[in-house]
């Protein structure tokens, strides 16, 4: 998500460094972030299981707020060093990251980057072709002024198609912009370098509606090269009910065909809920598709799933995954699912079953649920993170916490999440077996946020710093510059007037 990061008050970035106990153990904190580290988007190489990259959101000393990245090729024993992707310039900032191996195995990023004051940015694309080590930007695909004043340069999602490597990006408008929006479809046919004219998805009929600030469409192509994809809508005429609405190309997007996928999916009164979705096919069955969602039909937000096997004509009645107790005031958020290669089916989400908090406020933990290939249901559900993460601010302020990702290889679950504990904001790596055997889990970012005082706030002339065994000041202003760096032993005063 698109977002200017400042602080409330003093409009300074300030970060301070300072000494850590180092721990060995199950837990690794292999890199750390000044800000935060979230939006995670993790995938391994389909002819390489052990071949790991996550993309995630963070910032890196004196530059803007960009889009990182970590490889592993030993399936996450050891780590590359993290890496900025490229910005358009030295002013712009990224958000929003997905990630494609093309059918030559070469690795593609899309994100957002963009600035404001005059706005401006794009949809990029950027190539790797050493597994995600280093980058380059390859082109890009829509402009933020391609739709008038719309900005349709939010939360892009990246697939490519397997039968003829042609690249599809979905896309919507900028998050402060606001209704009616529509989503957006871009395709490339000479593998990302040149991009077709965009295109909205819905149609008459079809609309995504005048009510909805941010029609995410979800997506994917499956073995068949026929794209398909879900998009909310709510427009009376059409439906009485809020819902999705299934679209498909068999033709890179030329032409699409709807249906009316299905209706009365709502976050029933928790905005704050992250209500990610996202839809998969079946890579032994193309016409098997499976959508993933949160909804409130039993009184409080629960994970549901919707499949159909014949290729979206017809949809499954909705499917409660989290396995706790129905109706009972818990909050369940933020999904993901991902087929392997034989046709099993995990989704992992957000819980809360463990506190005793009713509703979004509350510690939260990651589970998992896998039904096995030719199964007809569900494992018992599984947590897969060992600590209870606390609610805190930037949660409700949905600065890069909207998305966790998942990607399922033969009998190994990957998974990668953002959460805070003990007032570190992390990405969290997870690979495990089915059974339940844990193979690592490590933090792959992180975000130490330092116990320190820091006051009068707000402040004209003189602030203090007091904490313990602080070791080096950073100040930087709102555009990321620095404006003052020095070593410190200990308490400090700064003049800012």
């Amino acid at each position: 998500m698109i977002k200017n990061i400042t602080s409330h008050s003093l409009q300074l970035i300030i970060a301070l460094f300072f000494f850590r106990n180092q721990t060995s153990g199950q837990n690794q904190n292999i890199s750390q972030g000044i800000l935060f580290d979230g939006e995670p988007y993790i995938m391994c190489k389909p002819s390489n299981s052990e071949h790991i990259v996550i993309l995630w959101m963070g910032y890196s000393f004196g530059q803007n707020i960009g889009i990182l990245s970590k490889t592993t090729f030993d399936g996450g024993t050891t780590w590359s060093i993290a890496t900025t992707l490229p910005h358009l310039g030295s002013s712009y900032k990224s958000a929003d990251p997905s990630l494609a191996f093309d059918t030559n195995g070469d690795l593609f990023a899309c994100y957002v980057d963009f600035k404001q004051d005059p706005d401006s940015g794009a949809v990029v694309l950027s190539k790797s072709i050493d597994g995600g080590l280093t980058w380059n930007i390859h082109s890009q695909a829509i402009d933020a002024y391609d739709d008038g004043l719309k900005l349709p340069i939010d939360r892009p999602w990246l697939r490519i198609n397997p039968i003829n490597n042609h690249f599809y990006i979905t896309t919507k408008p900028a998050p402060w912009i606001p209704a009616p929006n529509r989503p957006y479809f871009i395709a490339s046919l000479d593998g990302g370098l040149n991009w077709q004219p965009w295109k909205y998805l819905d149609a008459p009929g079809f609309l995504s509606g005048n009510f909805i600030e941010g029609p995410m469409a979800a997506f994917d192509v499956g073995r068949d090269g026929i794209f398909h994809t879900f998009y909310p809508t709510y427009v009376f005429s059409q439906n009485i009910l809020p819902g999705f609405i299934h679209a498909s190309s068999a033709n890179s997007g030329e032409t699409f065909s709807y249906n009316g996928g299905f209706y009365a999916a709502s976050n029933g009164g928790e905005p704050s809920a992250k209500s990610g979705y996202t839809l998969r096919i079946n890579p032994t069955d193309p016409q098997h598709l499976a959508f993933v969602f949160t909804t409130k039909l039993l009184n409080d937000l629960d994970i549901y799933l919707v499949e159909s096997l014949d290729g979206g004509i017809n949809w499954s009645s909705s499917l409660r995954v989290n396995d706790d107790t129905p109706n009972n005031g818990i909050t369940q958020d933020l999904p993901w699912l991902s087929f392997n290669e034989e046709g099993a089916l995990a989704i992992a989400w957000r819980d809360r079953r463990n506190s005793l908090i009713d509703g979004y406020a509350a510690p939260t933990s990651i589970w998992i649920a896998i039904r096995p290939a030719g199964a007809g249901s569900f494992l018992p559900n599984t947590e897969i993170s060992d600590v209870d993460a606390p609610y805190i601010e930037i949660y409700q302020e949905s600065s890069g916490n909207d998305f966790m990702s998942l990607d399922y290889k033969g009998d190994i679950l990957n998974s990668a999440w953002a959460d805070v504990r003990n007032n570190i904001l992390e990405i969290w790596f997870d690979r495990r077996t089915i059974d339940g055997g844990v193979l690592v889990r490590e933090v792959i970012a992180s975000e130490v946020l330092p116990e320190v005082q820091i006051f009068p706030n707000p402040a004209k002339d003189v602030i203090q710093i007091i904490g313990k065994e602080l070791l080096f000041l950073r100040v930087f202003d709102t555009t990321a510059k620095e404006i003052l760096a020095k070593q410190i032993t200990g308490n400090i005063e700064i003049n800012i007037s």
